[in-house]
């Protein structure tokens, strides 16, 4: 009998949930920031981040590649940038999906936010014909 112990690769994600608010419908926020850290003892290596749930075309993703370009170190952390523009009023939700090698790969962060409102949209131009 070989018995085996370790912690393996174990990750978190923070903050989850990742709530923004309330935001006027079409209208971005400021983006926010969620870190992927590996609390595990062996490297983590990263294949996708994505958006689903709900709304996943409320919620956008940059700053994927910092995370997907490389490997993970034990006790590292890397973040990606969310903006949340919701598209209609009311609650609306998505999930961040992180795909990767650890034991459980997709983690996930719940997404949420309001939209309230409605964006401001510029009065239209009226233009006279040349004579």
């Amino acid at each position: 009998v070989i018995e085996l112990s370790g912690r393996g690769t174990v990750v978190a994600l923070s903050p989850n949930p990742l709530d923004f608010g309330s935001q006027k419908v079409g209208m971005g926020s400021s983006p926010r920031q969620l870190s992927i850290t590996n609390d595990g003892s062996t490297p983590l290596i990263i294949s996708t981040i994505a958006v689903g749930g709900a709304d996943p075309s409320d919620f956008t993703l940059s700053g994927t590649t910092r995370c997907t370009s490389q490997e993970l170190a034990s006790g590292a952390t890397c973040s990606v940038a969310i903006t949340f523009t919701p598209k209609k009023k009311g609650t609306r939700s998505g999930t961040v999906f992180v795909y990767d090698d650890a034991e459980g790969s997709a983690q996930t962060s719940a997404l949420g936010g309001t939209g309230t409102g409605s964006a401001v949209v510029s009065p239209p131009k009226f233009y006279r014909e040349a004579r």
